[in-house]
């Protein structure tokens, strides 16, 4: 039998031929856990599981998350969802990372524990020993909920590539470098019942890290484990700090706020900040926005908000005129990111993914499964550029996504530009202090038009 989808159309089950996409007859002794699914797959994962289970019922679970995801019948469906049910249970693994995801596995990942009485999460990733907790390279959707992530040896957390994440009802605890480090055009969403503490960890750089990235909180993030900051965001990066959420310094004399080259920070009523030198640093030309800077509550602060270098600090209760975070004219709540060649990205907060917007096209675009069409390592000298080219003309859309091949030999500061000419779309890598060469690896994509 040749593999196939159920689909539910008006209240009846419709078989589809997965490669000629026509209806097609399936004897009901035909029908096996690989091929019989609607609406996604859950996979049942505990700690006295066996990986040899087939994960597919609480009362045959497997072991780890990382055999879950191997082993689940989606045969590498990209529309399909794949739900991790850990229950009350604490999940550990020898492997590198506890949760390992590439953009060839799933495409959308929910890891679910249960509650206790309280509501409080009860279901536990325990890194300990891990590199990573969780290690995700999009374009993918990852969702964690009523999960503790907690105690990896580098970042609980790890998101490269297009990854939207959203932690919903989680606590996540103590990272031994960071709780996260979020690169690559990815976006990281936490909700208001999820709490993430650094305060166990002293050796750790900052508890949030972006890259070219975008954080959107509703809770609390405490501590910077003992670093320079609770959340750090340079390179064309975009804080959101929704109203009600709260940032705590812990008594580490840093920012809770860092935003550099060209990152922005908007700033919701009633947010907290506390036992920190400052609410907000921005430096390289940066933008720190607040909605109504008479609601927002300082404790136990040296001082405000420091923005040497260029940058802009604006409050929209009493300037008229402001440099905000740009924004859709026709969509207040939709802000817009520094995105691609002719076009923006737009991230809206009702979407799950992060769409494209092509100015030339005026057209939507979803950023899951782009084209790639060039990809390598390249070397930029100290001070200086190197440029790629890509075979597009001057209305298709692409997008860059970049990391460093081999650490640096010293401090750098790395951004990427965009170019047309000649009948070439040209990206240019850039490295900007001269304090040492670089070797990037990257990948380019052509966004898809959405349907």
């Amino acid at each position: 039998m040749t593999d196939i989808e159920l689909k539910n159309e008006g209240g009846q089950i419709v078989a589809y031929d997965k490669d000629t996409g026509n209806k097609v007859a399936v004897p009901v002794e035909e029908l096996t856990t690989e091929s019989a699914y609607v609406g996604g797959v859950t996979m049942y994962v505990r700690s006295t599981g066996d990986d040899a289970n087939d994960g597919l019922s609480a009362d045959n679970p497997k072991q780890t998350i990382n055999a879950a995801i191997a082993d689940a019948p989606i045969h590498g469906d990209r529309t399909t969802r794949l739900t991790i049910d850990i229950g009350s249970d604490t999940i550990s693994d020898t492997a590198t990372d506890l949760v390992e995801l590439r953009e060839a596995s799933v495409p959308f990942l929910h890891i679910v524990g249960a509650t206790d009485g309280s509501g409080n999460p009860a279901g536990v990733l325990d890194a300990s020993g891990n590199k990573y907790g969780v290690d995700a390279w999009g374009p993918m959707l990852v969702t964690l909920e009523n999960v503790v992530l907690k105690n990896a040896d580098n970042r609980n957390l790890l998101l490269r590539n297009l990854v939207y994440c959203k932690t919903i009802n989680c606590d996540v605890i103590d990272g031994g470098f960071r709780n996260a480090g979020v690169g690559q055009n990815s976006v990281l969403r936490i909700d208001a019942a999820s709490k993430w503490d650094i305060t166990g960890t002293t050796g750790a750089d900052n508890n949030i890290e972006l890259i070219n990235s975008m954080l959107e909180c509703e809770g609390e993030i405490v501590g910077t484990g003992g670093g320079n900051s609770v959340i750090k965001a340079k390179q064309e990066s975009v804080v959101l700090a929704f109203s009600n959420s709260l940032y705590d310094a812990n008594g580490d004399n840093e920012p809770c706020i860092v935003v550099t080259d060209s990152s922005d920070l908007k700033i919701g009523k009633n947010t907290t900040f506390q036992n920190a030198y400052a609410i907000a640093r921005g430096r390289r030309g940066c933008t720190i926005k607040t909605v109504d800077y008479s609601t927002v509550a300082q404790n136990s602060l040296t001082h405000d908000i420091d923005a040497p270098g260029l940058s802009i600090i604006t409050d929209e209760t009493t300037s008229e005129t402001v440099t905000t975070l740009p924004k859709m004219s026709s969509d207040p709540t939709t802000f817009i990111k520094a995105g691609p060649a002719n076009g923006r990205l737009y991230y809206n907060l009702s979407t799950e993914f992060p769409r494209f917007y092509s100015d030339t096209r005026s057209e939507w675009e979803e950023l899951v499964g782009g084209q790639v069409v060039n990809e390598g390592t390249v070397t930029v000298s100290a001070g200086s550029s190197t440029v790629v080219t890509v075979d597009t003309g001057p209305t298709e859309p692409v997008l860059p996504v970049w990391s460093f091949a081999t650490e640096p030999a010293a401090a750098v500061d790395v951004r990427h530009e965009m170019r047309y000419g000649g009948g070439e779309t040209r990206v240019a890598f850039i490295e900007q202090t001269a304090n040492a060469s670089v070797e990037l690896t990257f990948k380019i994509y052509k966004v898809p038009r959405s349907a």
